[in-house]
């Protein structure tokens, strides 16, 4: 009962901060009736019938308009997403504790806290969310055609969710044969080449020359470096910290967590790779798809690193953490206004400074404890 509570308060606090905020809920009806007519006629957009079928269905059975059809089965999905993650966080083990932490974490990250903002607003993508998760539930369990198919379903709502595809060999029981595996993940690939044949087969013009675009003024880069960093903000600290222990050939003990890391890194590599040659990368949410692998990987992390600050918190530090977390948010919030004096695609200018120097402040200090200097020279302040 009480992880419903914190999921329904989440979806209320998401909701709230895009109805709140000058978001695209709070457009106009004549610009969600051009939208809706935009996405239902235009390719590939049309080809993502989820959303499109459902808003005009809910529009016209309950006789509203377009936007609040629209708001109303976005935040339904949002609860379910939240549903799924919960689900999710369970079955690999995670307690009670854990699991509401991971809640807040995918609540907070940028994709879902913001997903109604310009330029990077959502529109097929919390079906895609909640495919993947039910994917990997399965994929865990050693279910791969059900994990075929919710992997399909996640591709009709956003393509590029195919990148997840690493996962199909590193998850599950050692017993399963790449060849088993292969041939699961060749059931979505089929599926969906088929259909796009049918309804689009055309590559879309410009679709691999993104890399130029992103990168080809100031501002360009400011706007690409902000959408890479805040896709996950301060929850790359883990899988930075995770990829360096790969690397020295670091492994867990337990063969579960190592399917979570190489995930995690595989597909945030190809994540990234792949979306800052094809697509626009201000549209933030295109480099979300590993969140099913990074946010429990960063779940586990905090969860060891928690002895210190309970040790500070016992010992009656929690002012200093306040005013050193203090110093560190301004420092960060005043290089920021130094060094990105401009989004060329994001209104609320001051709303994304904030939550990238907060992001920032907290990636500085996960780095900080996975020092052994810095942290014996906390415990030394602290006795």
């Amino acid at each position: 009962m009480k992880e419903i509570i914190h999921v329904l308060l989440l979806t209320v606090l998401i909701a709230a901060a895009n109805l709140g905020l000058r978001t695209m809920v709070t457009q106009d009806d004549e610009l969600w009736t051009r939208r809706i007519e935009f996405h239902e006629n235009e390719f590939p957009y049309s080809i993502r019938p989820l959303t499109n079928v459902t808003t005009r269905s809910l529009a016209n059975v309950f006789e509203i308009s377009i936007k609040h059809a629209f708001a109303f089965s976005q935040y339904i999905l949002v609860f379910i997403l939240f549903l799924s993650f919960r689900y999710f966080l369970k079955i690999i083990g995670m307690s009670q504790k854990q699991r509401i932490f991971g809640l807040w974490m995918l609540a907070l990250s940028f994709p879902i806290l913001c997903i109604h903002f310009i330029p990077n607003y959502s529109w097929d993508d919390l079906w895609a969310y909640i495919g993947l998760i039910w994917m990997a539930v399965f994929l865990f369990r050693s279910k791969l055609i059900h994990a075929a198919l919710c992997l399909t379903f996640a591709m009709l709502s956003r393509e590029n969710v195919v990148l997840i595809a690493p996962a199909f060999f590193l998850i599950g029981s050692e017993k399963i044969s790449w060849k088993k595996r292969l041939t699961a993940l060749l059931i979505p690939i089929i599926l969906y080449c088929g259909y796009r044949f049918i309804m689009f087969p055309e590559i879309l013009s410009g679709r691999f020359t993104r890399l130029i675009v992103n990168f080809e003024n100031l501002g360009e880069i400011r706007q690409t470096t902000y959408s890479v960093f805040i896709s996950f903000g301060w929850l790359w600290g883990p899988l930075i910290i995770a990829l360096y222990r790969f690397l020295k050939k670091e492994r867990f003990t337990d063969k579960f967590w190592n399917q979570i890391v190489y995930s995690a890194i595989i597909v945030s590599v190809l994540c990234i790779g792949v979306t800052l040659n094809t697509a626009l990368a201000r549209e933030t949410r295109l480099f979300f798809t590993p969140f099913v692998f990074i946010i429990p990987l960063a779940v586990s992390h905090i969860s060891n690193r928690k002895t210190l600050f309970e040790q500070m918190l016992e010992r009656n530090q929690g002012w200093r953490i306040i005013l050193s977390g203090t110093v560190l948010f301004t420092g960060c919030l005043v290089t920021i206004v130094l060094l990105f004096p401009s989004f060329p695609f994001l209104p609320m200018i001051d709303l994304h400074r904030t939550l990238f120097a907060l992001n920032l402040s907290l990636f500085i200090v996960i780095a900080l404890l996975e020092s052994r200097k810095y942290r014996d020279l906390l415990i030394r302040i602290n006795r």
